[in-house]
């Protein structure tokens, strides 16, 4: 898998501040705040510090996106999801005109796997363990398919749903890590890659 923070390899081994920097291809839905991400808490790996979810991701500052290939793609990610409150959630997320996430959602006493679509939550049901690979596919007529892989098993998802390009942006794909309460202790989520297959 493609780690987010190798893209441009050699000119990332000559300029060793690259490393502090995500790839240009990179950009947030909201002006940046450094408390919303590292990249030297876990070296070579991205960690997503949750922030308040907003009620719409129309809405929602930190947002880690790029922009998706026109004529359908494949992504995958690798999560490990490390929560501190009830409610904390991580994942892929699609925007455009309607939004779409694949994620893991701490209920309190587990992780579940969920699928937001125009901000509907659906939870698809638990998994064991905190490390998953998430998988969005959405082919040339915007319907999109989920996987989950765990260390244990395989979740084929049988939703799914059309994505619609917003006017100007068309559709992005990318990251988040959002949570319910403000001044709770709250964990973290770490990326190890992001790729198109």
């Amino acid at each position: 898998m493609c780690n987010l923070l190798n893209v441009g390899g050699e000119s990332r081994r000559r300029d060793p501040e690259a490393a502090l920097r995500l790839p240009s291809q990179w950009s947030w839905s909201a002006k940046h705040r450094k408390e919303w991400c590292s990249l030297t808490a876990r070296p070579g790996l991205l960690r997503l510090y949750p922030q308040v979810a907003h009620p719409s991701f129309d809405d929602q500052p930190n947002l880690l996106l790029r922009k998706a290939p026109a004529h359908g793609f494949v992504v995958e990610t690798l999560l490990d999801f490390f929560p501190g409150q009830w409610g904390e959630e991580a994942g892929l997320v699609l925007t455009g005109r309607t939004q779409i996430a694949l994620a893991l959602r701490h209920d309190g006493q587990r992780n579940t796997v969920v699928l937001r679509f125009n901000n509907k939550l659906r939870t698809i049901g638990p998994v064991s363990g905190h490390t998953v690979k998430l998988r969005m596919q959405m082919n040339r007529e915007g319907m999109c398919y989920f996987e989950v892989r765990t260390s244990e098993r395989l979740l084929s998802i049988s939703d799914c749903f059309r994505a619609t390009k917003s006017a100007g942006a068309g559709v992005k794909i990318g990251l988040y890590a959002i949570k319910q309460l403000e001044y709770s202790w709250s964990g973290h989520a770490d990326f190890a890659g992001f790729q198109f297959l």
